[in-house]
This record gives structure tokens, C-alpha cells and sequence, in this order.
């Protein structure tokens, strides 16, 4: 979707938070196969993504439901504690909700998932017809949570 250097284009909220979880689910995925004490700093470039995107969505594209319709950008150089606490709470909101939502994902999709994972071992790359075949052409479709 978005980072510091790109334009902001015309996106929706629900795609906003659907690119989150997109960027959530690889580390999801190996806690899910590794456990907690596995993580390590292999995911940071997608958390720092998931996290500029939950911001934006809060501070400069006025989609969080709490704080409304506001952009920040130039308040926020002037005062640096202007609504800090509560954009601190809706930004873990927001990561919260897309954990959930992409811990049930991975769980529900789990032997889909590790199936894809196989051929990728296998042959490193995997073309859209073979990743359609194993994932399925079922379109999944989830309403934003109501907290966001």
C-alpha cells in the first residue's frame, strides 16, 4: 500500500487493514510453526510496513473510527503531544485486530498453507496457476472489526 516515500493512492480502510494482516501472516505463520521464543528480526521490514500503514490510516487519513475524520501530519510537527495517548491506544487497536484476524486466518488456511510452503521448498517458485490450484479459487471476504 504505503510507505514514507510512496504517494498515498486511493485506498480503502478495508484494504489498509487487509495489507496489515498480509504483512502480519509470515510472522503469524512461523510463531505458528516455531513458537514465541523462535521469533527473531526476520519480519521487521513487514512490521515496520504493518505499522506506517496502521498510523496513516489513524493519523493522516482520518479512517479511525474514535479519533474521526483528521489529518495530523502538520499538527503533530508543531506538537508532538497533541493526542499522543490516543493515538498510541487506536494504533494498538488497530495491530491488535489484525493479529486476531490474521491468527485466525492462518489457522483456518493452516494445511493450505503449508501445502504452498512444500511446493516452494521444493521449487523455490511457485506460478499463480500451481499457488490457485493448492489456495483455491475461494474469494474470503471479512467485515473490518467494529473497534476500528
Amino acid at each position: 500500500m504505503c510507505n514514507a516515500e510512496d504517494q498515498i493512492s486511493n485506498v480503502t480502510k478495508e484494504e489498509i487493514f487487509n495489507d496489515i494482516c498480509v504483512l502480519l501472516a509470515g510472522q503469524m505463520a512461523k510463531t505458528k510453526i516455531a513458537g514465541d521464543e523462535a521469533m527473531d528480526s526476520g519480519a521487521v521490514s513487514d512490521l515496520s510496513r504493518a505499522s506506517l500503514q496502521a498510523y496513516t490510516a489513524i493519523t493522516n487519513l482520518g479512517m479511525d473510527k474514535k479519533l474521526g475524520f483528521v489529518n495530523l501530519d502538520d499538527i503533530l510537527s508543531f506538537d508532538n503531544y497533541f493526542l499522543s495517548k490516543k493515538i498510541e491506544k487506536r494504533f494498538l487497536i488497530w495491530i491488535g485486530e489484525a493479529q486476531k484476524r490474521t491468527k485466525q486466518i492462518v489457522d483456518d488456511k493452516w494445511g493450505k498453507i503449508e501445502q504452498l510452503a512444500l511446493a516452494l521448498i521444493e521449487k523455490e517458485i511457485a506460478e499463480n496457476k500451481e499457488i490457485d490450484e493448492i489456495m483455491g479459487e475461494e474469494k474470503i471476504s471479512y467485515k473490518i472489526p467494529m473497534t476500528i
